[in-house]
């Protein structure tokens, strides 16, 4: 079958892919610098002889013309300063280096201090991204996806209904209904397709675009380009920094999720109960909302076949130590395998909330305004009284009046959104407590195929250790996101990527217990502070020992490690050292995708942001429903608790609006 273009000509309004701000932003001398560090880093291997300079350079270029103008000008200092660095390692400039010398100043910032070891990492992750996503490139490698398969149902245009894109209004509005709800994702979908189909008047204001199945193009990095906020290149500041990846999209970050769907573990239940006195969030209390959820998502444990071949190499190592590897119960009825669930389902069998709850809210009489910012909540006296919004690219003014307001813009957005107008501070608690679940990963090289791309990438988990706050769960990669999860560069990076069918990758993350926060920074955008804690390291380097076994017991011949000191390992005995080894945070390569917590529940006033059913303890009918209101870490992925919680939300929020007393007072 015809695989569809990018972009689909019959429907130019939807997900339109705005012109590149700007290009020519790399300087003469900054191409001459990344031509030169690409084709140090990315020399040509067996399979792929395309020089990666050139490739590196116009994508770079491009790269710069999208990124925030901090990030930019932080990429373009970074690259500055690595040039003449090599002044002092080498007396010359990196970039008039012959390239013998060049491989040696790469080796001393290798080998530096996890500063520098880090900064170095961070440079040379945007030449592999763009490098090894060209086309011609993955295809040499052996990339060959499933082509697409055309169905009937499948979301081609915009759902039925009053979707308004912000890009295209051009004077001012103003709209009157029942609720305003910010965000799209988890919690502002469900709240708003179940007060629709109760018969209130919904307006949903979602600042990212309505991507739709054509312009889901099974390229990883341009469509997180597309639809993750920033680019994809969010990340919290501290011991180590990591990244946070955040979608900007309709359906927000369940468009760009994995899809696995968990209930609340009855052990973090109990901590609520125990710990913060929330007695009313017991599993029998939640269960008929979570049955809800999952009848609408369809969602069901990974079929067989499109496990994966990954999945069953894990269930085998796992077995020869006891452990068990089950498929995951996922929110894609009828999934093909296209392994690119992260970046878009492109064939709409993932439930996310963009072809599920957002569709159905429309059919039921919500208004949806896309590339719309909402700024302030507005109000009348003590009382939500609508918002004023921006739409699109002029800020465009959009005034609405409704009798509630819902913020569901996610964990790191709502605090900032609240603290702007100074709601939520009387607790104290506003913008902290942010867990973020750390995560890392593993790879393996096998004698056998394993065509990574074939099959879901989150298909089976291990839950043996969930008690003890360690989770393993599918990570399968394209061969552009599998190039930065090598720490190496020159031609051991290019002999790894030239066996890119027989690697296999796969992930843990831990229930942490250090809490971050969320703050405003100078540039009035979010600052992300965590600092990883002795307890989620010791949980780590149990966690990746394990891993690491798992994949030599399946058959490996050599497995990468996230750990400094350790990259490359060929035998099982090698992993005796991870046990014992000092471990600081800069040592694990890490990432995080649940940030929770920053506007917690509580039953005080003096103890939380919003009370038990979600409502502001300082604002009578504002609303928050997102993953911002947990007291703790899940130790699971959120997506349905999220989605369970709004469902509840919008009884309250029903309530409230037929005039109903708050239950708990301040």
């Amino acid at each position: 079958m015809d695989t569809p273009p990018p972009t689909s000509p019959s429907a130019p309004r939807l997900g339109a892919v705005p012109p590149a701000r700007r290009r020519g932003l790399l300087p003469a001398w900054g191409r001459r610098l990344v031509e030169a560090l690409a084709d140090t880093a990315i020399p040509p291997g067996r399979r792929v002889q395309k020089r990666a300079g050139p490739v590196a350079v116009e994508g770079i270029d491009e790269l710069l013309g999208e990124l925030p103008w901090l990030l930019r000008w932080a990429l373009l200092a970074g690259l500055f300063l690595f040039e003449w660095s090599a002044l002092f390692l080498a007396g010359r400039r990196f970039s008039r280096l012959p390239p013998n010398e060049r491989l040696a100043v790469l080796d001393r910032w290798h080998h530096g201090t996890a500063t520098v070891r880090v900064a170095l990492r961070g440079l040379l992750t945007p030449l592999k991204l763009t490098y090894f996503a060209d086309d011609e490139v993955a295809a040499a490698l052996g990339y060959t996806p499933k082509p697409f398969a055309h169905k009937a149902a499948a979301l081609d245009s915009l759902p039925a209904g009053d979707v308004r894109i912000g890009r295209e209004r051009v004077q001012a509005e103003e709209i009157a209904c029942d609720v305003a709800v910010v965000g799209s994702g988890a919690g502002g979908a469900v709240v708003a397709k179940e007060l629709a189909e109760r018969g209130r008047r919904v307006v949903l204001v979602e600042e990212g675009q309505y991507w739709t199945r054509p312009q889901f193009s099974r390229r990883p990095f341009q469509m997180q380009r597309r639809m993750y906020r920033d680019l994809g290149f969010t990340v919290a500041l501290g011991r180590p920094g990591i990244p946070i990846p955040l979608g900007m999209t309709v359906g927000g970050t369940t468009t760009i999720n994995s899809g696995t769907c968990f209930r609340v573990p009855e052990h973090t239940l109990a901590h609520w109960r125990d710990d913060f006195g929330l007695a009313e969030f017991t599993a029998p209390a939640l269960a008929p909302y979570y049955d809800r959820v999952e009848a609408i998502l369809r969602v069901q444990p990974v079929p067989g076949e499109v496990w994966g071949h990954t999945s069953r190499l894990v269930q085998r190592g796992a077995e020869a130590l006891g452990l068990h590897a089950e498929p995951l119960r996922r929110n894609a009825d009828g999934c093909r395998g296209s392994g690119v669930c992260c970046f878009g389902c492109p064939e709409d069998a993932k439930r996310s909330m963009n072809v599920s709850y957002v569709p159905a809210a429309l059919a039921a009489g919500t208004t949806l305004y896309t590339e719309t910012t909402a700024r302030e909540v507005l109000f009348d006296g003590g009382r939500a009284a609508g918002l004023s919004c921006t739409m699109g690219p002029d800020r465009v003014p959009l005034r609405i009046r409704a009798g509630a307001v819902v913020v569901a813009a996610g964990s790191i957005y709502t605090p900032l959104f609240l603290g702007r107008q100074g709601i939520g501070r009387r607790s104290g608690q506003l913008g902290r407590n942010l867990s973020i679940h750390p995560a890392a990963k593993a790879m393996a090289l096998f004698d056998e195929p394993v065509l990574p791309f074939d099959g879901v990438p989150q298909g089976a988990f291990i839950h043996d250790l969930a008690d003890q706050g360690i989770m393993f769960e599918g990570a399968s990669l394209t061969p552009d996101f599998t190039s930065i999860g090598f720490p190496f560069y020159g031609e051991k990076l290019t002999r790894a990527m030239d066996r890119y069918e027989n690697l296999a990758t796969f992930g843990l993350m831990v229930e942490d217990e250090s809490q971050g926060q969320v703050r405003r920074g100078l540039d009035g955008r979010p600052l992300m502070v965590y600092r990883l804690g002795p307890g989620e390291i010791e949980k780590l380097r149990k966690g990746i020992e394990i891993l690491c076994r798992i994949f030599f017991r399946a058959g490996a011949k050599t497995v990468f490690s996230p750990i400094a000191g350790l990259p490359e390992l060929n035998d099982e005995a090698e992993l005796t050292p991870i046990a014992t080894m000092p471990l600081v945070p800069e040592d694990i390569e890490l990432s995080a995708f649940h940030p929770l917590g920053t506007c917690r529940l509580a039953r005080s006033p003096d103890h939380g942001v919003i009370d038990p059913d979600l409502e502001s303890w300082e604002a009578d009918r504002l609303f928050v429903v997102d993953g911002s209101v947990f007291p703790s870490s899940l130790g699971v992925n959120p997506q349905l608790t999220i989605m369970a919680f709004a469902t509840r939300a919008a009884e309250r929020i029903d309530r409230r609006l037929t005039g109903a007393p708050r239950r708990f007072a301040a």
